[in-house]
């Protein structure tokens, strides 16, 4: 008796609700937290029974953009299509309203081959026979919502007609629609004066519309913006532009003033700083705090030239297999604070709005080192260094660093060449450690 209540209960949960039978799929990426050594050729890989089974989620579809359903429409549905058409809409959409409701059916090519017939039989059959395409429905209620200006020039005023080719014509211009001269009924009484008049128009040779036709003279322009060619002419013209767009290049450090000077040689014309800006800006170019690099020589260049061109083809896993390290400067008093500050014209001489300095600033030097594994140990300096300090602190931070990032696979150790680097002491401490 149970199991008959059950199974009748299901049966009555599937009559009243659809359930879709479309199996759910979703894919997961994932990589291996540690990465797998490398193997000898022609033997497997060597996988550690715990660490090489932890992985790290990259990707899940099941947070990304869905498929949609495609499905053929058997009736008009507002703001998607008409009968015949096919629609691409999400998977709860059509489950739950357009196939629960039968507004679309599945495109089978039974379903499409028919939907053809009928479309063909509705284009070429009697007037009766035909319905109105979803084209169509729209055009009918954009026009209907519709008034079409025509403006008549000041030279025609006098004695003008408005013919079926000249009211198709303000159709495409005005409103975007195509109106051929079979399909446009005007009144009656020839147009031949201002004022309100009505025409009809056909779509597709089904429905036609009535829409309100307004005839009046011609406006210069129809909105208050200033008109093209208006106010006084630049004192700079596009060659002169170019011109200074060239110089400005050339020069780039050179300052307003500078530039000022060789315009007014140049050109031969009286011209002010702010006339130059608004140039400058014209020529789309400006005014920029220039970016702090370090001076590299021809030398400098080339090596380092090499260096990225011999490290071109390295991939993802190995750069991950590197143990980058660099030491860096703070200062601990007053640092940057103040470089900028938000105040009054009024404020310039208030004690607050300053910005302090020192003759010379506190500041301390710290080590460190990071990997894509996670971050080292960080070791802050005591006084100057030198190569037999930098050595000791590799001594001391160096190697756990590297055992608790690499767990005990290879990896190379990189640092700059600053002279506590490259002094000999500390590669030949390099070499005896077997550090790359």
């Amino acid at each position: 008796m149970f199991a008959r209540f059950v199974l009748q209960s299901v049966c009555d949960v599937v009559r009243t609700r659809s359930f879709s039978l479309t199996a759910c799929r979703d894919t997961v990426i994932v990589e291996r937290w540690w990465q797998v050594p490398l193997s000898k050729e022609g033997r497997p890989p060597r996988l550690h029974p715990r660490r090489h089974r932890v992985y790290r989620l990259l990707e899940d579809t099941k947070h990304g953009m869905k498929d949609k359903m495609e499905l053929l429409l058997t009736q008009t549905v507002p703001k998607l299509g008409g009968r015949g058409d096919t629609v691409f809409v999400k998977k709860s959409v059509g489950r739950n309203k357009l196939l629960a409701e039968g507004l679309a059916v599945y495109p089978s090519p039974e379903n499409k081959e028919m939907f053809a017939e009928e479309r063909r039989v509705l284009r070429e059959g009697k007037k009766e026979d035909r319905i109105q395409t979803r084209t169509g429905q729209l055009t009918v209620e954009f026009l209907k919502k519709r008034t079409l200006e025509v403006e008549i020039q000041p030279a025609a005023q006098q004695n003008f007609l408005l013919t079926k080719e000249i009211i198709c014509r303000q159709f495409l211009r005005k409103l975007g629609v195509v109106v051929p001269p079979h399909a446009l009924t005007l009144p009656d009484e020839p147009i031949t004066q201002f004022g309100d008049f009505c025409c009809d128009v056909t779509v597709n040779g089904l429905d036609t519309v009535r829409v309100p036709l307004s005839v009046e003279p011609f406006r210069e322009s129809g909105t208050i913006s200033v008109r093209k060619g208006q106010g006084r002419k630049t004192i700079l013209d596009a060659r002169d532009l170019r011109a200074l767009r060239r110089h400005c290049i050339t020069y780039r450090n050179a300052a307003v003033m500078e530039i000022t000077t060789w315009a007014q040689e140049y050109f031969q014309k009286t011209l002010s700083v702010n006339t130059i800006h608004r140039a400058i800006r014209r020529c789309r170019l400006k005014l920029y705090r220039s970016k702090k690099k370090p001076y590299l020589n021809m030398i400098q260049k080339r090596r380092r030239f090499l260096w990225a061109k011999a490290h071109l083809k390295w991939t993802v896993a190995k750069w991950k297999t590197v143990l980058w390290s660099d030491q860096s400067k703070f200062e601990v008093l007053f640092g940057k604070l103040g470089r900028h500050v938000i105040r009054t014209k009024e404020d310039k001489d208030n004690p607050s709005c300053y910005q302090r300095s020192v003759q010379k600033p506190a500041s301390l030097m710290v080590w460190g080192c990071m990997s894509a594994c996670g971050m080292g140990s960080l070791h802050i300096w005591k006084g100057t260094i030198n190569a037999e300090r930098y050595i000791q602190v590799l001594e001391q931070h160096m190697p756990p660093s590297r055992r608790r990032l690499f767990q005990g696979r290879p990896c190379i150790f990189q640092h700059d060449n600053a002279r506590p680097h490259t002094a000999s002491i500390t590669t030949s401490w390099l070499c005896r450690r077997r550090i790359r």
